[in-house]
């Protein structure tokens, strides 16, 4: 299942994927989050069935929480937006497909351990995206620098 979220919902506008929302939830393919949001909570997709993450689009979202993805064993890409400062402790904990995670920008913050139990992880980043360099090479992750 291709699962879209959309920017609004009953005149409302969606910001926030909350805590728990997707977790556990065996159907969900890839997930495309809109413009709009601005925070994933903990634990949002822990757990899930989730294969990609696209979250290029997500001009607005800075911070994605402890837990978030973790445990989601199919996960193999997720795609992080230039506004993103802050990936929260075990982000992406035991992702053991996760192979790639390209920055668009340079992440400030990064938990030492935001991809922990995840072996196969290689983060894409651009050349002036010091941060994110800096992570990965501290933490010995597999690195492509464009």
């Amino acid at each position: 299942l291709e699962l879209e979220i959309p920017s609004s919902i009953d005149d409302m506008t969606v910001t926030v994927i909350g805590s728990g929302a997707f977790s556990g939830v065996q159907t969900i393919g890839a997930v495309t989050l809109p413009d709009t949001i601005t925070l994933i909570e903990e634990n949002a997709f822990k757990g899930s069935s989730i294969k990609k993450a696209y979250m290029h689009r997500c001009s607005a979202l800075t911070e994605i929480q402890p837990f978030a993805f973790s445990e989601c064993p199919e996960l193999v890409q997720a795609t992080l937006p230039r506004s993103l400062e802050t990936i929260g402790e075990r982000a992406f904990h035991y992702c053991g497909k996760l192979k790639v995670v390209n920055f668009s920008g340079d992440t400030a913050n990064i938990h030492e351990f935001a991809f922990d139990a995840s072996p196969e992880v290689k983060i894409y980043a651009k050349a002036d995206a010091k941060n994110v360099i800096a992570f990965a090479e501290n933490y010995g992750i597999e690195l492509s620098v464009s």
